[in-house]
């Protein structure tokens, strides 16, 4: 992890990693970058200029998901086009050049610092990593028998994070009370 900096010296200085595509099939593609919900979530709020931001390490998909979101909203009179070399680190949204291209919202892909944005709507897709529900509720009700639960996940797991705490309540010996976090994003379009 870069260090925090004022002058912004650490993202002038980043090497960006090398692009390695993510997902192996376009249905893979529309499912881990959730295509469909995005495309809902413009359609219905009659966004016309549509700014994609992926990570760096996200961008050798950026193509295929741009291409299957724009046949999904262009009969709605949406255009996306994708935002890379982001001034900041990839967590933030990039307003500025989002707004040099006269996006009337950004779809942030990947991990992300929630920071809040002053100009335009962010739709915020933290992908669906496939996770094992069965085997990893069972590894947790296994390392922590008959206790009360709080589970955490990282972003793209939440997903499933509600699975697992249903399986984890439903496994033998389990006693304890298990609650999932969830994830709030305020004064969002969804």
């Amino acid at each position: 992890m870069a260090p925090i900096d004022d002058d912004g010296s650490a993202a002038i200085q980043r090497e960006a990693a090398p692009s390695t595509q993510r997902a192996a099939t376009d249905a893979e593609a529309e499912a881990v970058y959730e295509v469909e919900r995005t495309a809902q979530v413009l359609v219905q709020g009659g966004y016309l200029r549509a700014a994609l931001q992926f990570p760096d390490e996200q961008l050798a998909d950026a193509t295929r998901v741009a291409g299957a979101l724009q046949q999904r909203v262009a009969a709605h009179g949406c255009r996306v086009f994708i935002l890379a070399d982001t001034s900041y680190g990839s967590c933030c949204v990039d307003e500025v050049a989002a707004a040099h291209y006269d996006a009337d919202i950004v779809v942030h892909y990947g991990r992300t610092c929630l920071s809040l944005t002053s100009r335009l709507p962010v739709f915020y897709v933290f992908g669906r990593e496939p996770l094992d529900v069965a085997d990893c509720a069972q590894k947790v009700a296994d390392a922590l028998p008959a206790r009360d639960l709080l589970l955490l996940c990282d972003v793209p797991y939440a997903h499933a994070l509600d699975a697992v705490a249903d399986a984890v309540r439903a496994a033998p010996g389990a006693t304890g009370d298990v609650v999932a976090s969830t994830i709030s994003v305020r004064d969002r379009p969804y």
